[in-house]
């Protein structure tokens, strides 16, 4: 399947279907101190946010005006 961040890596918007979405604690280090926070796991049908792998970093974007944080690639 080719995701829509690589067949036009210059969209801004665009509009995918929400596959499922479950409430998480996202732990992070910030100045040698663990902060954990709430947040949301979202799996969309397809993304113009690139995830991150092969030594590259994640995509920065919005969902609905919401930051997104971190994207990976489910196998």
């Amino acid at each position: 399947m080719v995701f829509k961040c690589q067949s036009d890596s210059f969209l801004k918007e665009f509009t995918s279907k929400v596959v499922s979405c479950e409430k998480v604690e996202i732990t992070d280090v910030v100045c040698n101190k663990e902060i954990v926070s709430a947040g949301y796991e979202i799996i969309l049908d397809d993304t113009i946010l690139f995830p991150e792998g092969g030594g590259q970093p994640t995509d920065y974007g919005e969902l609905n005006d919401v930051e997104v944080i971190k994207g990976v690639m489910l196998l």
